[in-house]
């Protein structure tokens, strides 16, 4: 009977670790952990469209969160301030980034979140982002054919006055 109460203290000990081991883990939050960013793009000239990510310290210990552009998405972001900073507990940001193309098309990109709690391995989630880049004809264009169809428009509206006034001076024959 003693062998029972040896087992069971053994296996009481064990679970208590592994329960004690898990209580020290840090919890992260990061929204919206799927992303879709519009924008239209003139062909050759870089477009920017601003995106926002939450991010929430759930926990009794301020803990350094730094997000970090994966590959060719590096090429493509602009930080708007320090991407790497502290949270206190309970404390709350919005953290604001700009997207940056110069060519129409979908893009599959991702942004890594590094969390890092002092004496804890850091934890990193991952947010997908589709960046959705409509091609738009340059304002510029549109101006100078607008411009140009007035050119038009107005030497058309001379050449039938002209042609009118001639024919009222001379009068029409029959």
């Amino acid at each position: 009977m003693s062998s029972k109460i040896v087992i069971f203290a053994f296996l009481t000990v064990m679970i208590s670790l592994v329960l004690i081991s898990s209580v020290n883990a840090f919890i992260v939050y990061l929204r919206p952990p799927k992303m879709t960013v519009r924008m239209n793009v003139t062909p050759g000239e870089y477009s920017s469209k601003e995106a926002t990510f939450e991010v929430q310290n759930l926990n009794n210990q301020t803990f350094n969160v730094e997000f970090i552009p994966q590959g060719e998405f590096e090429d493509h972001v602009v930080f708007n301030t320090d991407s790497r900073f502290d949270l206190e507990p309970g404390e709350r940001t919005n953290f604001t980034f700009e997207v940056r193309y110069d060519q129409p098309g979908t893009y599959e990109e991702i942004m890594s979140a590094k969390y890092r709690m002092e004496g804890e391995n850091p934890v990193n989630l991952e947010a997908d982002i589709t960046i959705i880049a409509n091609e738009v004809e340059n304002p510029n264009n549109q101006a100078k054919d607008f411009q140009k169809y007035t050119i038009i428009a107005f030497i058309s509206l001379v050449i039938i006055i002209t042609v009118s006034v001639i024919f009222i001076r001379r009068g029409v024959k029959k």
